[in-house]
Protein backbone atom coordinates (compact mmCIF):
# COMPACT_ATOMS: atom_id res chain seq x y z
CA UNK A 1 0.00 0.00 0.00
CA UNK A 2 1.52 3.33 -0.59
CA UNK A 3 0.40 6.40 1.23
CA UNK A 4 1.12 9.81 1.10
CA UNK A 5 4.48 10.79 1.87
CA UNK A 6 3.17 11.63 5.43
CA UNK A 7 0.04 10.84 7.25
CA UNK A 8 -0.98 12.06 10.64
CA UNK A 9 -3.97 10.63 12.56
CA UNK A 10 -5.59 11.57 15.84
CA UNK A 11 -8.26 10.35 17.89
CA UNK A 12 -9.66 11.82 20.63
CA UNK A 13 -12.58 11.96 23.44
CA UNK A 14 -13.11 15.68 23.72
CA UNK A 15 -15.85 15.22 26.68
CA UNK A 16 -19.18 16.42 26.44
CA UNK A 17 -18.46 17.98 23.32
CA UNK A 18 -16.12 20.63 24.93
CA UNK A 19 -18.57 22.24 27.12
CA UNK A 20 -18.81 21.60 30.97
CA UNK A 21 -22.23 20.95 32.78
CA UNK A 22 -21.88 24.61 33.74
CA UNK A 23 -21.63 25.95 30.00
CA UNK A 24 -18.10 26.76 30.39
CA UNK A 25 -16.49 25.46 26.99
CA UNK A 26 -12.94 23.72 26.21
CA UNK A 27 -13.59 24.20 22.42
CA UNK A 28 -11.26 26.90 22.39
CA UNK A 29 -8.67 24.98 23.72
CA UNK A 30 -9.74 21.75 21.93
CA UNK A 31 -9.58 23.57 18.54
CA UNK A 32 -6.24 25.14 19.07
CA UNK A 33 -4.28 21.54 19.99
CA UNK A 34 -5.94 20.04 17.41
CA UNK A 35 -4.83 23.02 14.88
CA UNK A 36 -1.23 23.08 15.99
CA UNK A 37 -1.11 19.41 15.10
CA UNK A 38 -2.10 19.58 11.60
CA UNK A 39 -3.70 16.22 11.44
CA UNK A 40 -4.44 14.59 8.04
CA UNK A 41 -7.38 12.45 9.65
CA UNK A 42 -9.10 13.41 13.00
CA UNK A 43 -11.75 10.69 15.11
CA UNK A 44 -13.59 12.41 17.51
CA UNK A 45 -15.79 11.28 20.50
CA UNK A 46 -18.20 12.67 22.44
CA UNK A 47 -19.43 15.37 19.52
CA UNK A 48 -22.18 16.41 21.66
CA UNK A 49 -24.16 18.90 19.67
CA UNK A 50 -21.76 19.02 16.75
CA UNK A 51 -25.12 18.22 14.84
CA UNK A 52 -26.69 21.95 16.14
CA UNK A 53 -27.65 24.58 14.51
CA UNK A 54 -26.54 22.42 10.30
CA UNK A 55 -23.65 21.04 11.80
CA UNK A 56 -22.53 24.59 12.94
CA UNK A 57 -19.96 23.25 15.55
CA UNK A 58 -18.66 20.50 12.63
CA UNK A 59 -18.31 23.13 9.65
CA UNK A 60 -16.40 25.25 12.59
CA UNK A 61 -14.08 22.81 13.57
CA UNK A 62 -13.32 21.22 10.22
CA UNK A 63 -12.75 24.85 8.62
CA UNK A 64 -9.73 25.97 11.36
CA UNK A 65 -8.61 22.38 11.03
CA UNK A 66 -8.59 22.62 7.16
CA UNK A 67 -10.13 19.19 7.00
CA UNK A 68 -14.02 17.84 5.84
CA UNK A 69 -15.92 16.76 8.62
CA UNK A 70 -18.70 13.90 8.60
CA UNK A 71 -21.07 13.42 11.99
CA UNK A 72 -22.58 10.23 12.68
CA UNK A 73 -25.38 11.40 15.34
CA UNK A 74 -25.67 8.55 18.36
CA UNK A 75 -29.63 8.08 20.45
CA UNK A 76 -27.55 8.68 23.26
CA UNK A 77 -26.46 12.50 22.06
CA UNK A 78 -22.61 11.61 22.35
CA UNK A 79 -21.95 11.59 18.70
CA UNK A 80 -18.60 10.66 16.39
CA UNK A 81 -17.20 12.58 13.89
CA UNK A 82 -14.48 12.23 11.56
CA UNK A 83 -12.14 14.97 9.54
CA UNK A 84 -10.04 13.51 6.92
CA UNK A 85 -8.09 15.97 4.06
CA UNK A 86 -10.32 17.73 1.20
CA UNK A 87 -7.98 16.75 -1.51
CA UNK A 88 -9.11 13.24 -1.13
CA UNK A 89 -11.66 11.57 -2.60
CA UNK A 90 -14.53 10.44 -0.49
CA UNK A 91 -15.70 6.90 -1.86
CA UNK A 92 -18.13 6.12 0.98
CA UNK A 93 -19.76 7.54 4.48
CA UNK A 94 -21.75 4.94 6.69
CA UNK A 95 -23.24 5.80 10.08
CA UNK A 96 -24.20 2.46 12.21
CA UNK A 97 -26.54 2.55 15.11
CA UNK A 98 -28.30 -0.13 15.70
CA UNK A 99 -26.06 -2.81 17.95
CA UNK A 100 -24.11 0.23 19.06
CA UNK A 101 -24.13 1.94 22.51
CA UNK A 102 -23.61 5.24 20.63
CA UNK A 103 -22.34 5.60 17.00
CA UNK A 104 -19.95 4.13 14.61
CA UNK A 105 -19.03 6.59 11.27
CA UNK A 106 -17.33 4.59 8.37
CA UNK A 107 -16.00 7.01 5.89
CA UNK A 108 -13.88 5.22 3.25
CA UNK A 109 -10.99 7.48 1.33
CA UNK A 110 -8.80 7.52 -1.21
CA UNK A 111 -5.47 9.77 -1.01
CA UNK A 112 -3.83 10.78 -4.13
CA UNK A 113 -2.23 8.14 -5.54
CA UNK A 114 -2.96 5.77 -2.85
CA UNK A 115 -5.46 2.87 -2.83
CA UNK A 116 -8.68 3.54 -0.57
CA UNK A 117 -8.84 3.50 3.09
CA UNK A 118 -10.85 2.32 5.69
CA UNK A 119 -11.49 4.74 8.44
CA UNK A 120 -13.94 4.18 11.74
CA UNK A 121 -14.54 6.86 14.44
CA UNK A 122 -16.24 4.17 17.50
CA UNK A 123 -16.96 5.02 20.79
CA UNK A 124 -18.17 1.78 22.86
CA UNK A 125 -19.99 1.27 25.78
CA UNK A 126 -18.88 2.53 28.92
CA UNK A 127 -21.69 0.52 30.83
CA UNK A 128 -21.11 -3.02 29.96
CA UNK A 129 -18.78 -5.64 28.92
CA UNK A 130 -20.98 -7.65 27.05
CA UNK A 131 -22.19 -4.60 25.01
CA UNK A 132 -18.71 -3.78 24.04
CA UNK A 133 -17.92 -6.97 22.84
CA UNK A 134 -20.83 -7.54 20.43
CA UNK A 135 -19.98 -3.59 19.54
CA UNK A 136 -16.63 -4.92 18.32
CA UNK A 137 -17.89 -8.12 16.48
CA UNK A 138 -20.56 -5.41 14.29
CA UNK A 139 -17.59 -3.59 13.97
CA UNK A 140 -15.09 -6.58 12.29
CA UNK A 141 -18.08 -7.79 10.63
CA UNK A 142 -17.86 -4.06 8.29
CA UNK A 143 -13.89 -4.67 8.04
CA UNK A 144 -14.70 -8.56 6.74
CA UNK A 145 -17.21 -7.17 3.69
CA UNK A 146 -14.12 -4.62 2.95
CA UNK A 147 -12.59 -5.41 -0.73
CA UNK A 148 -8.97 -6.74 0.09
CA UNK A 149 -6.96 -3.96 -1.19
CA UNK A 150 -8.91 -1.65 1.04
CA UNK A 151 -6.89 -1.39 4.28
CA UNK A 152 -8.48 0.40 7.49
CA UNK A 153 -8.04 1.91 10.93
CA UNK A 154 -10.41 1.80 14.05
CA UNK A 155 -9.77 4.31 16.50
CA UNK A 156 -11.51 5.43 19.11
CA UNK A 157 -12.39 5.33 22.80
CA UNK A 158 -13.03 1.80 23.56
CA UNK A 159 -13.80 1.81 26.96
CA UNK A 160 -11.83 -1.65 27.23
CA UNK A 161 -9.35 -2.84 29.33
CA UNK A 162 -5.44 -3.42 27.20
CA UNK A 163 -4.71 -7.62 27.63
CA UNK A 164 -1.08 -6.91 27.59
CA UNK A 165 -1.28 -4.85 30.55
CA UNK A 166 -1.54 -5.36 34.24
CA UNK A 167 -4.38 -4.24 36.05
CA UNK A 168 -4.77 -5.89 39.29
CA UNK A 169 -5.35 -3.25 41.32
CA UNK A 170 -8.44 -2.54 39.49
CA UNK A 171 -10.42 -2.85 42.87
CA UNK A 172 -8.27 -0.06 44.85
CA UNK A 173 -8.90 2.63 42.21
CA UNK A 174 -12.64 2.61 41.34
CA UNK A 175 -16.51 2.59 42.86
CA UNK A 176 -17.69 -0.52 42.55
CA UNK A 177 -20.24 0.35 39.83
CA UNK A 178 -17.75 1.72 37.79
CA UNK A 179 -15.87 -1.19 38.37
CA UNK A 180 -18.79 -3.62 37.38
CA UNK A 181 -18.11 -2.34 33.66
CA UNK A 182 -14.62 -3.84 33.63
CA UNK A 183 -15.87 -7.24 34.63
CA UNK A 184 -17.15 -10.02 32.55
CA UNK A 185 -20.70 -11.71 33.27
CA UNK A 186 -18.40 -14.19 35.52
CA UNK A 187 -16.71 -11.21 37.42
CA UNK A 188 -13.30 -11.12 35.82
CA UNK A 189 -11.26 -8.19 34.27
CA UNK A 190 -12.52 -8.01 30.75
CA UNK A 191 -9.53 -7.99 28.38
CA UNK A 192 -11.98 -9.94 25.55
CA UNK A 193 -12.49 -6.35 23.44
CA UNK A 194 -8.66 -6.47 22.62
CA UNK A 195 -8.13 -9.62 22.49
CA UNK A 196 -10.62 -10.17 19.37
CA UNK A 197 -9.22 -7.93 17.77
CA UNK A 198 -6.14 -9.31 17.85
CA UNK A 199 -7.39 -12.46 17.12
CA UNK A 200 -9.17 -10.78 13.74
CA UNK A 201 -5.58 -9.76 13.02
CA UNK A 202 -5.56 -6.07 13.81
CA UNK A 203 -2.22 -4.32 15.16
CA UNK A 204 -2.99 -2.64 18.40
CA UNK A 205 -0.88 0.37 17.09
CA UNK A 206 -0.04 2.19 20.80
CA UNK A 207 1.51 -1.48 21.64
CA UNK A 208 2.93 -2.13 18.44
CA UNK A 209 4.98 1.12 18.61
CA UNK A 210 4.85 2.21 22.23
CA UNK A 211 5.05 -0.62 24.58
CA UNK A 212 4.73 1.13 27.66
CA UNK A 213 2.52 -0.34 30.57
CA UNK A 214 2.56 3.56 31.72
CA UNK A 215 1.01 4.69 28.53
CA UNK A 216 -2.31 6.30 29.90
CA UNK A 217 -4.98 7.76 27.94
CA UNK A 218 -7.32 8.61 31.07
CA UNK A 219 -7.43 10.42 33.25
CA UNK A 220 -6.21 13.98 32.65
CA UNK A 221 -6.49 16.57 35.78
CA UNK A 222 -10.37 16.87 34.49
CA UNK A 223 -11.22 13.07 35.94
CA UNK A 224 -8.79 12.47 38.67
CA UNK A 225 -11.07 13.63 40.93
CA UNK A 226 -13.37 11.02 40.56
CA UNK A 227 -13.67 7.16 40.44
CA UNK A 228 -14.76 6.93 37.01
CA UNK A 229 -11.28 6.03 35.76
CA UNK A 230 -8.04 4.03 37.25
CA UNK A 231 -4.59 5.53 35.28
CA UNK A 232 -4.90 3.19 32.06
CA UNK A 233 -5.70 3.10 28.49
CA UNK A 234 -9.06 3.44 26.94
CA UNK A 235 -8.45 5.07 23.64
CA UNK A 236 -7.01 3.02 20.74
CA UNK A 237 -6.01 2.83 17.08
CA UNK A 238 -6.10 -0.51 15.63
CA UNK A 239 -4.93 -0.62 12.25
CA UNK A 240 -5.12 -3.85 9.44
CA UNK A 241 -1.13 -5.55 8.90
CA UNK A 242 -0.11 -3.27 5.89
CA UNK A 243 -1.16 0.08 7.29
CA UNK A 244 0.35 -0.99 10.72
CA UNK A 245 3.97 -1.35 8.78
CA UNK A 246 3.87 1.59 7.71
CA UNK A 247 3.28 3.30 10.94
CA UNK A 248 6.35 5.02 12.62
CA UNK A 249 5.21 7.15 15.32
CA UNK A 250 2.61 6.91 18.45
CA UNK A 251 2.57 9.82 20.70
CA UNK A 252 -0.27 10.22 23.96
CA UNK A 253 -0.32 13.82 23.81
CA UNK A 254 -0.37 15.41 27.31
CA UNK A 255 -0.02 18.75 27.28
CA UNK A 256 -0.94 22.06 30.13
CA UNK A 257 -3.85 22.22 27.12
CA UNK A 258 -4.48 18.54 26.78
CA UNK A 259 -4.83 18.62 30.59
CA UNK A 260 -7.39 20.84 30.88
CA UNK A 261 -9.28 20.38 27.68
CA UNK A 262 -11.09 16.76 28.42
CA UNK A 263 -10.97 13.89 30.88
CA UNK A 264 -9.17 12.03 27.96
CA UNK A 265 -5.43 12.24 26.39
CA UNK A 266 -5.55 12.82 22.44
CA UNK A 267 -3.46 10.23 20.47
CA UNK A 268 -1.32 11.08 17.36
CA UNK A 269 -0.22 8.02 15.18
CA UNK A 270 2.29 8.98 11.96
CA UNK A 271 2.40 6.90 8.97
CA UNK A 272 5.06 7.01 6.31
CA UNK A 273 4.50 6.32 2.31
Amino acid sequence: MSLSPTMRVMTWNILTGGVNADSTSRLERIEAVLTQARPDVVALQEANHFNARRNALLRRLGRSLGLRGYLAQARSGYHVALFVQPTWTVEQVSTQTRQMHHALLHVRVRPPASPPLALFSCHLSPFDAQTRLQEVEAILARLQSLPSEVEALVMGDLNCLDHHRDHTDLANHMSARELASYLTPQGQQDERVTRRLEQAGLVDLGWHLEPDPDAFTVPTSLGRHTKEFIRTRLDYLWATAGLASRATHYHVLRTPDTDQASDHYPLVVDFTG
